[in-house]
């Protein structure tokens, strides 16, 4: 198995150069993000076909991360890549590194090429799982997964109607009344799915890098800090009054005080 993954990774470590040499060229970068999304569904499928665990639980779980990969591919590629101009957390880091941009660029896509690796791998427990799809934790995954993909979504189209309507700076309704990022929320809480349904299979502790990595990814890395950052120098105090009122990730009652 421990060369299954090597394999893997080597094919994600050169998919991640090719993606990085064309954008490199254009020099715009945006495009990372929903290549990432797009590798993780494919690669997991991979892993479904070459797994022999329950072929029921094999399909749903291949359906479920597919959803969600091309759903969220498709979102990026729509709301950022289309538009033809670098993303600005992407365009900050060109700016900052300078003539380094290139070569850290590189590692950008290859740090993306080894954390699909690990996502995918996330998602082995339930593809080797003997177990019979029916249980209630199986449903309660389904559970999981549709909250989560649904808010994620919904979340996404509210950003992008307000966005639409250009009544402001800052989004402060709807899901982004009680969180920050709802979205990124969402996203963490999908990745728990999966680990109802690698439960039996004797590795769920690997299922549980996925929640875990992606809760390090969001709070720690690459996206609250980033996008935060980005949020203080375009939108300024009103950003500030935002923060202060409202939870940065988990859903929660907004703090009285300042605009509404």
């Amino acid at each position: 198995m421990i060369f299954y993954f090597l394999y893997s990774w080597l094919f994600c470590a050169v998919f991640f150069h090719i993606a990085w040499g064309i954008t490199d060229k254009k020099k715009n970068v945006t495009s990372v993000d929903a290549l990432w999304a797009f590798a993780i569904a494919f690669l997991s499928c991979v892993h479904a076909y070459n797994a022999d665990g329950d072929l029921s639980r094999r399909i749903l779980v291949s359906a479920c991360i597919s959803f969600w990969g091309f759903r969220l591919a498709f979102h990026i590629w729509r709301d950022r890549v289309l538009k033809g101009v670098e993303d600005s957390r992407y365009g900050q880091f060109r700016k900052n590194w300078g003539t380094k941009a290139r070569r850290n660029f590189w590692f950008v896509f290859q740090i993306q090429a080894l954390t699909v690796v690990a996502f995918a791998a996330a998602l082995w427990p339930s593809f080797v799982s003997k177990e019979s799809f029916g249980s209630w934790l199986d449903f309660l995954g389904i559970f999981i997964w549709a909250i989560s993909i649904s808010g994620e979504a919904l979340a996404d189209r509210q950003l992008k109607e307000f966005k639409s309507k250009k009544t402001g700076k800052t989004m402060q309704s709807g899901l982004w009344k009680y969180s920050r990022h709802p979205n990124y929320f969402f996203e963490w809480i999908h990745w728990f799915a999966y680990i109802c349904w690698a439960w039996g299979s004797g590795w769920e502790a690997l299922a549980c890098l996925g929640p875990l990595l992606m809760l390090w990814l969001l709070t720690k890395v690459s996206g609250i800090p980033g996008t935060e950052e980005q949020s203080l120098r375009s939108r300024g105090d009103e950003y500030r009054d935002y923060q202060r009122r409202t939870s940065a990730f988990i859903p929660w009652v907004p703090r009285k005080g300042g605009s509404s």
